[in-house]
């Protein structure tokens, strides 16, 4: 076939058809990801405004560098120590199903150095967690309860993940709950053994 010859075929047609749709997609794709981008700090505020929503509270990092942020039940992402005494924690919880992690934050009430209660709870992600939405409103409240104080005072006891156990478990989606449970406790173990401790770090960035 001849240069001119091929210039006019369907072939070539079809190649620079192709090409251009590669380039028109791909000017979109990077057009689209500028416009959708959320930084760090908007996901932190939608997650305060999801939290404490009738109330404005400030929030300061603290230092993860000299603390284990990997425990039994997951690993521990960002702490925040809030203006109001909470502390507010992204922690990555494991074991869920197919083997799949929930990404969850966790406001703790705290006084004296101790944990006394939980705040509120608000799942931010997940990995392969089919049944996540029964993880609802209704669930995550059950957090808060009496019950969960008494968890989270206990000292050694976290949010349960054996099996036969159904407190905190959501019939059809066991293995979403323990890794969602899994979520809160990575949180929970953490300032046990790491921040609230008389050798944890509780310094602020600036």
């Amino acid at each position: 076939m001849k240069i001119k010859d091929f210039f006019r075929s369907v072939t070539f047609r079809c190649i620079v058809v192709l090409a251009a749709i590669a380039l028109l997609s791909g000017g979109i794709l990077s057009l689209l990801n500028d416009i959708l981008y959320v930084s760090d700090e908007e996901i932190l505020q939608r997650t305060l405004n999801k939290i404490y929503v009738d109330e404005e509270v400030g929030a300061e990092t603290v230092s993860l560098d000299s603390l284990d942020v990997e425990n039994d039940y997951g690993t521990v992402k960002n702490v925040y120590a809030m203006d109001n005494g909470q502390y507010l924690v992204e922690a990555t919880g494991k074991n869920g199903y197919k083997g799949g992690t929930v990404t969850a934050y966790t406001a703790f009430l705290a006084e004296d150095g101790a944990l006394t209660g939980i705040y509120k709870v608000v799942i931010t992600g997940n990995v392969s967690q089919s049944f996540i939405s029964e993880m609802d409103a209704e669930y995550l409240a059950g957090y808060t309860t009496a019950d969960a104080s008494e968890i989270v005072s206990g000292g050694t006891e976290y949010f349960p993940t054996t099996p036969g156990r159904t407190d905190y478990v959501v019939t059809g989606a066991t293995k979403v709950s323990d890794a969602t449970n899994n979520a809160v406790n990575a949180a929970m173990c953490f300032l046990r053994t790491e921040l609230l401790t008389a050798g944890g770090n509780t310094e602020q960035e600036a």
